[in-house]
């Protein structure tokens, strides 16, 4: 939780420092920055098309986003964990309550957006910069720190970026083994071992910190594989991607939960599997 928390700072930080060191490059501040985005209707933030095949509306977001919610935080071992570390079902409801802030990121990064699109503006990509950008656009903010960003700020929005992909990364690791050892092995075990005892601890702990390695080296092919999938034309950006993949694993996980608690007694595992 503290390695979360203080990742979760520095990815803080760097978005601060993101949207002031954009806005400072741009002539006219905010006030300019606002003005290009409106005319360019980057701040309409209800998009109330009723066309199903309009990725990012207002009822896209209230349909997708509720089932997204549910999966999340009633279902996911990696917010699972961080709730079972709260001292009290009280505490473990503010927390839930409070990660709604995390809304402010999702604005923050969206600034740091608008920023990057009224510095381009007045100053446009050319030469290699301009071949890269129209290679991947996802690769305009990368563009801006090498190329505009001094050494300082460089080296915090990078470990920003890491901070952000880490904080996750962390809790993801540590829930694969720990839903791995409590699912399968711990309960073998327990029929031939007292799971108390000293030595036995010692073997889990070891077995934990292997299947950490393991599911690392597995979560770096299964990226190494997104990154072809990326080039797929159906995902324009690395975002539609990202919003895309979760629902190979929520979607079984919220099956599950709902054979489980409503059709209870009449579906076993294969209705699960269908």
């Amino acid at each position: 939780i503290w390695t979360d928390a203080v990742l979760f700072a520095v990815f803080l930080i760097a978005i601060v420092a993101s949207i002031a060191t954009a806005v400072a490059h741009v002539d006219g501040g905010v006030g300019t920055v606002v003005e290009l985005a409106s005319a360019a209707e980057k701040l309409r933030f209800f998009d109330l098309n009723a066309d199903p095949t309009v990725a990012y509306t207002l009822w896209a977001a209230l349909f997708a986003n509720t089932i997204v919610g549910v999966g999340v935080f009633g279902t996911d071992q990696l917010m699972a964990q961080r709730v079972f570390c709260c001292g009290s079902v009280r505490d473990a409801q503010k927390a839930m309550l409070a990660s709604y802030g995390s809304m402010l990121v999702a604005v923050g990064v969206a600034c740091v957006g608008l920023a990057l699109y009224a510095y381009y503006q007045q100053h446009p990509l050319s030469g290699r910069a301009l071949e890269l950008y129209q290679e991947k656009p996802d690769r305009i903010f990368p563009l801006f720190i090498v190329g505009v960003l001094p050494s300082p700020l460089k080296g915090l929005i990078v470990a920003g970026a890491f901070a952000a992909a880490i904080s996750s990364l962390d809790s993801i690791l540590a829930a694969l083994s720990q839903t791995t050892l409590s699912a399968f092995y711990l309960p073998r075990r327990a029929r031939i071992a007292n799971l108390d005892d000293p030595d036995e601890q010692r073997r889990a702990l070891k077995l934990s910190k292997a299947l950490v390695v393991v599911f690392g080296v597995l979560l770096c092919v299964i990226a190494l594989q997104c990154e072809v999938i990326a080039r797929d034309p159906r995902f324009k950006s690395i975002l539609d991607l990202a919003l895309a993949m979760p629902g190979y694993t929520q979607g079984a996980l919220l099956a599950a939960f709902a054979l489980a608690f409503v059709w209870r007694g009449r579906v076993d595992g294969s209705g699960f599997l269908w």
